[in-house]
């Protein structure tokens, strides 16, 4: 289990990290973007995985981690339970979406072949 305050400590190690109000959450910024977020309750947080992140926490971690509703999971959001993370593997899925954000979360494109006869 990992306190939100523990959360919120660790986010804010990582360089030029601002903390920011938004709406009912917390958000943690690198260069202006969000790589996480703590809800207001302190039970949950939201990371900002690449695709291969996601589904590498989503297989080994299915417990504590979800993929976030809507149009935003497929884009790599991920809920994090705080009730039922180690701190260790908070602390590594945290690090994953802050070097997403320096790495500028760049994607592998997808190619299509045609055959041509």
């Amino acid at each position: 289990m990992v306190e939100a305050a523990e959360f919120r400590l660790f986010a804010l190690t990582f360089k030029d990290v601002l903390e920011t109000p938004r709406i009912e959450r917390t958000s943690f910024r690198l260069k202006q973007k969000i790589f996480a977020t703590l809800d207001k309750d302190g039970l949950r947080a939201t990371l900002r995985l690449s695709l291969k992140d996601q589904s590498e926490v989503l297989f080994r971690f299915a417990e504590a981690f979800r993929v976030a509703a809507g149009s935003w999971g497929p884009k790599g959001w991920t809920i994090m339970d705080l009730e039922q993370v180690e701190v260790q593997t908070m602390q590594d899925t945290l690090f994953m979406a802050y070097q997403n954000i320096i790495r500028g979360n760049r994607r592998i494109e997808k190619f299509t072949f045609r055959i041509i006869d």
